[in-house]
């Protein structure tokens, strides 16, 4: 009796398992979509590594200024000075670049604008508050020393400027508000003909 119980319960399990196995649902597999933080990350030939911010992240990420622009970039932290992120004392915002950039970026960073080096009359370093952001297609951040693009620095930024790729006028305004009585109003305009390409660009 005891024989025929036990076979009798292995094959209510059996078909039990069996059971189970093929109620079983099969999901679906689900692909997430996000946008990136940085457009790019490139590998020259000289297997230098840099980030690339692109115009798509700078709307995105509301950039009214470098810093805010680099705020998500993989291997760059930021500073401010208060909530609104404004400039001011000898503790005002900064970037650095793994750990560098004491200087507002500072000597340490160099910063170039279409690959020509920007600097402020009266320091040897641009001021974050005077880098043009608006009107810009990329920002490219290099991380390490790279002597053939920042000589002896130890990383440069590049910021790129948009460029016309046909013939005629093209423009973009936004505006937008926030807290703290924030107001921010950007507005830029490209155009090229048979002989110039050129981009005008304000923000307040």
């Amino acid at each position: 009796m005891s024989k025929r119980f036990t076979k009798i319960s292995l094959a209510i399990l059996t078909l039990s398992n069996i059971a189970f196995l093929n109620a079983q649902t099969v999901i679906p597999d689900v692909v997430v979509v996000a946008k990136p933080i940085v457009e790019e990350v490139r590998l020259d030939d000289r297997s230098s590594i840099s980030s690339v911010v692109g115009e798509d992240q700078l709307r995105d990420l509301n950039a009214a200024d470098l810093a805010s622009a680099l705020r998500r970039t993989p291997g760059v932290s930021i500073s401010r000075y208060n909530a609104i992120g404004a400039y001011g004392g000898d503790q005002g915002g900064a970037v650095f670049i793994r750990g560098m950039g004491t200087s507002r970026p500072g000597s340490e960073i160099k910063t170039y604008v279409d690959g020509v080096p920007f600097y402020m009359p009266a320091w040897n370093h641009p001021l974050l508050d005077m880098l043009p952001i608006n009107g810009m297609s990329s920002v490219t951040v290099y991380k390490s020393p790279q002597p053939h693009i920042n000589g002896n620095n130890f990383a440069s930024i590049n910021l790129e400027t948009k460029q016309a790729t046909e013939d005629g006028v093209t423009g973009n305004v936004r505006t937008s508000v926030g807290t703290y009585k924030t107001v921010m109003e950007q507005a830029d305009i490209t155009g090229k003909t048979e002989t110039l390409n050129y981009t005008l660009a304000q923000g307040h």
